[in-house]
């Protein structure tokens, strides 16, 4: 069986409202081949992500920013981290 769209991770980082909101987003379009991972920036650690993302993930500067955000991956790239629930829901 071949899908029309590579499977897509979204992974959010915070714990704040605005990570809240960003979760909200990427939940809201149900699809069978979309995962949502939410984590406080501090567990983003190779142990807690999908073996596709423990390499790249953890090294990510924002992680250390303090604001809440997330990375949306499909294949094997991932975008530029998104900061606002409207935008990741375009992204989506």
């Amino acid at each position: 069986m071949r899908f029309l769209h590579p499977h897509t991770q979204v992974v959010i980082f915070g714990k704040d409202e605005a990570a809240a909101e960003l979760y909200r987003a990427a939940v809201r379009p149900l699809g069978l081949n979309t995962a949502v991972l939410r984590l406080d920036a501090d567990k983003a650690v190779g142990q807690n992500l999908p073996p596709a993302l423990a390499e790249t993930i953890p090294n990510l500067p924002e992680l250390r920013g303090g604001r809440s955000f997330a990375v949306v991956c499909s294949g094997f790239a991932c975008q530029a981290p998104i900061f606002e629930a409207e935008e990741l829901a375009r992204a989506l």
